[in-house]
This record gives C-alpha cells, structure tokens and sequence, in this order.
C-alpha cells in the first residue's frame, strides 16, 4: 500500500474553493528564501516505519490528528508565522502527499508539453497557492469537525473520504 495520498488534502480539510493555478510556462520561479523549502521528494521527509504499517483511514486519522495537535499547542505564534506554518504542513502532510501527482491532474495534458524544468516550477508553484489558499483555513480548522468515513481499497489505490463539519454545523 503506498503512503502517499492521491488526493488535495487541503482542499477536502478545508472545505473551501481552490483558486486558479496557471500554466507551467506561465508560472514565474519563486523566490528562494530561507523560510521556504521546496516540495522536492529529496527535500520531504520519508513517512515513519509506524506509519507505513497503518491502514490507509488509520494513516490519515495519525496524520492530521499528529498536524492538529501541534497547531492547537501553538496556533497563535504559527497564525503570526506563515513559515511555521508551511514547515507544519512540511513535516506532516508532505511525506504523505504527492504534490507532483496533485500538480498533473491540474496541468492535465499540458503535463506531457511541460519542460521537466517547468514542471518542476510548477510543482513547486502549486505547492505555494495551496498554501496562500488554504493556510488561513487550517489555522481555523480543529479536529473536531472531520469525520474519516472506511476506506476503499483497490489494488494500490486507497480512497479516505472525510466529512467536515461547516461552521454552520451541516457536513
């Protein structure tokens, strides 16, 4: 069973409209700081034994119940840091993450035309509006509005739906 999720966590967590992500050849490099690392796999630390051994609805309960606990315990310094914030979601969501199978499905075909050194601005691209869009959600989000529902198992693939908890109380 793989451990990288095949799906936008950030989207289904949050809840909320994903902006528009522009085309690789369209999408400037960003700019390098020391507080920004890139999405890289050589830069993503490797999921744990303990985790590679868990169920697929297991595996995404430990990974946003181990996120959350540390946001609760420091959510106001991290809301003042958006470093913190993405070195949060670097530790915990990305060694589960397939940011480059995410960053495909956007590009669809224009993948395939994509120079490996566009692809990879787009990766990283991607990564960085999945934060501007999304990390003002998580710093809201608890854990007690997300329901993970039993996992569909085919083969490799694994499929954990959520239900989450508006603010309104609805799912």
């Amino acid at each position: 069973m793989t451990t990288m999720f095949r799906a936008v966590l950030f989207a289904v967590a949050c809840a909320t409209p994903m902006a528009s992500v522009y085309a690789a050849d369209a999408v400037p490099a960003p700019a390098p700081s020391a507080a920004s690392t890139s999405v890289t796999p050589a830069n993503v630390p490797a999921p744990t034994a303990a985790e590679a051994s868990l169920e697929p609805q297991e595996l995404m309960q430990k990974v946003a119940n181990d996120l959350l606990d540390e946001l609760n315990a420091n959510r106001e310094a991290i809301k003042k840091d958006p470093a913190a914030l993405r070195s949060l979601v670097d530790r915990h969501l990305l060694p589960h993450f397939d940011t480059e199978y995410a960053a495909r499905l956007v590009l669809g075909p224009h993948w395939r035309t994509a120079t490996p050194e566009q692809r990879k601005r787009f990766v990283e691209a991607f990564y960085q509006s999945l934060m501007a869009n999304y990390g003002d959600a998580l710093l809201e989000f608890t854990s007690d509005r997300m329901k993970f529902l039993p996992a569909q198992v085919d083969g490799d693939n694994a499929t954990v739906r959520t239900e989450i908890k508006r603010s309104n109380g609805s799912y």
